[in-house]
């Protein structure tokens, strides 16, 4: 069964903004969480955002992806990409998995540099 996702703005404070960026160029996509109003699921910090980018999600911190740093908390889980290259021009969102939050999907749009 598909798991359904909810999104409560009042837990995730600053959701990502879509975003153009250049080749070469690094940029941060924003997802910070009310961290008391998550308090009480006892999940160690790194284990409680998870990004994903399209339709994958990247795995919790640290992630396994070289260009890519997500922070974790108790606050700011967001994520950092380093070097943007063409494969980076996708849909991103943040999610507490555990509990079925998610932030709005953004767009990251990757403009090569002449």
């Amino acid at each position: 069964p598909k798991k359904y996702f909810r999104r409560l703005p009042d837990v995730i404070h600053d959701e990502p903004e879509s975003a153009t960026a250049i080749q070469g160029s690094s940029i941060t996509l924003e997802c910070l969480v009310d961290s008391e109003s998550v308090s009480h699921l006892n999940i160690p910090s790194q284990y409680l955002v998870q990004w994903v980018k399209g339709n994958l999600a990247l795995g919790f911190p640290p992630l396994t992806r070289d260009r890519f740093h997500q922070l974790t908390g108790p606050k700011n889980y967001s994520l950092q990409i380093a070097n943007l290259q063409p494969e980076d021009d996708d849909n991103y969102e943040c999610q507490i998995t555990s509990i079925g939050l998610r932030s709005k999907v953004i767009y990251l749009n990757y403009f090569y540099h002449f």
